[in-house]
């Protein structure tokens, strides 16, 4: 994954990511500011069928060139959180460690043994650096997530600041 802004307001004046043969994920912003008007899409090996998708949901192959450094692009693979990833105190997330490499998000019916019935809310970080509260989901670039049958409570900000995802 290549994060938010990872080289922004950079002297970039071309990038080579050939080589990043695994690659899912080019967050939102991660070549802006920089001279470069264009990169090229790696080819992600194991996905090369599904190839890669723009914010505006055009398709692209590995390979091709995009023309917004400022875009973000994935490969739209599909994650199932797993007991590894979350803490769950009855039924409800109180926290998740997957790094969100995919953008396409599956919630299953239980994890750690316990029915998920909602997600933790989250207190306000920090609000007199960043006033705006943080929940579990929040700035993740999901553009796709299916909750589980059991989803009694979605709490506030637990999907604050995603790219609009689908919510199914």
């Amino acid at each position: 994954m290549i994060g938010e802004e990872a080289f922004a307001g950079n002297r970039l004046t071309s990038v080579d990511l050939d080589a990043c043969v695994s690659l899912v994920n080019i967050g939102t912003r991660a070549f802006e500011d920089n001279p470069m008007t264009a990169f090229s899409l790696p080819v992600n090996l194991e996905n090369r069928a599904l190839g890669w998708i723009g914010p505006d949901g055009s398709t692209f192959s590995g390979g091709d060139q995009v023309h917004d450094p400022g875009s973000f692009y994935y490969v739209p693979v599909t994650y199932v959180l797993t007991d590894e990833d979350v803490e769950v105190n009855d039924g409800v997330i109180q926290s998740c460690s997957y790094c969100f490499d995919a953008r396409r998000l599956v919630i299953p019916d239980t994890l750690d043994g316990q029915a998920i019935l909602g997600f933790a809310e989250m207190e306000p970080f920090l609000e007199w650096i960043y006033p705006h509260p943080q929940g579990i989901f929040s700035r993740k670039g999901l553009v796709y997530v299916k909750f589980p049958a059991t989803i009694e409570v979605i709490n506030n900000h637990t999907f604050r600041e995603t790219n609009s995802p689908a919510l199914i």
